[in-house]
């Protein structure tokens, strides 16, 4: 009882559980027990699944030969062609052929049923201690004890490594404005930046007032002069030859003198004005052709004459 309590504590210890478990040594026992039985029940089991492959093997032997004597006779008879005596007796049994080749692992057979509670064997030698376990969970706090009195100052500790830099604290509050510090050396200039984009129109301003008037100008340079000697020219055309059907009369400006306008007058309605024009920069002239009965044209045209700059 002493030795199988031991091995309860062993098997405790390599489990990994307290040393208080909540299951006494008895029951633990009673497992083991339990434990050794099934496994005597596997082993037998094992035997005689053994046995019975063997048999089988043998009978698949006794088949393959009975097989081989059946081939045989069929042979004979398809050569021969001879009829069919009678069967005769069975042969001797053949020597064992060799082992084939190992089948697969067999399905795992159902749980045998419990054998009989064997009697209590021997308390077991101790057995080794066990792999240590894992470690615990961290016990509840104790209370605090009592105050103890204050030891003497220990001696200064070596500098420990330094530590890794720390994450940036949260912004601290503005401190209080200080004063006004000295002005600094003007900067060098900075390169010129590129043109800012045309702001928006602004609203406009009030009117001003009205300004004092300024001071009376220099007279300017005189200019050139302008038109002289105003004319107007005269010319009076007629037609002098019978079947004429067209007539061209132009007004001359004197020499030097530059036409500004002109125009004509026509005293028979059977002729009709075709061209009324400016010929040249100092003449005017106007065309008119005949519509009706074979009458003289009558026509004066004028030129508006003058000198210019």
């Amino acid at each position: 009882m002493k030795k199988l309590s031991l091995l309860a504590i062993a098997i405790t210890a390599a489990m990994g559980l307290p040393a208080a478990a909540t299951f006494g040594a008895d029951a633990l026992e009673t497992d083991v027990i339990k434990l050794k039985t099934d496994s005597s029940n596997l082993k037998a089991n094992t035997d005689n699944l053994k046995k019975d492959t063997d048999t089988l093997k043998a009978n698949t032997d006794n088949l393959a030969g009975g097989l081989g004597a059946v081939a045989a006779r069929v042979l004979i008879l398809e050569t021969t062609g001879g009829p069919v005596g009678p069967q005769g007796p069975a042969g001797p049994q053949g020597p064992a052929g060799t082992d084939g080749a190992k089948g697969d692992k067999g399905d795992t057979g159902a749980p045998g049923t419990d054998g009989a509670k064997g009697d209590k064997g021997d308390t077991g030698a101790t057995g080794i201690d066990g792999a240590k376990g894992d470690k615990g969970d961290t016990g509840a706090p104790g209370t605090d004890g009592a105050k103890g009195d204050k030891g003497d100052t220990g001696a200064p500790g070596i500098d420990g490594a330094k530590g890794d830099k720390g994450d940036t604290g949260a912004t601290g509050i503005d401190g209080a404005k200080g004063d006004k510090g000295d002005t600094g050396a003007p900067g060098t200039d900075g390169a010129k930046g590129d043109k800012g984009d045309t702001g928006a129109t602004g609203i406009d301003g009030a009117k001003g007032d009205k300004g004092d008037t300024g001071a009376p100008g220099a007279t300017g340079p005189q200019g050139p002069t302008g038109l002289s000697n105003y004319e107007r020219i005269q010319m009076d055309c007629t037609t002098s030859v019978a079947g004429t059907t067209s007539v061209t009369c132009t007004a001359p400006c004197p020499l030097g003198k530059k036409v500004l306008g002109g125009g004509l007058f026509n005293a028979n309605s059977n002729w009709v004005v075709i061209h009324s024009y400016p010929a040249t920069d100092g003449s005017w002239s106007a065309t008119l052709t005949r519509s009706g009965t074979n009458t003289t044209a009558n026509v004066s045209v004028y030129a508006i004459c003058a000198n210019t700059n």
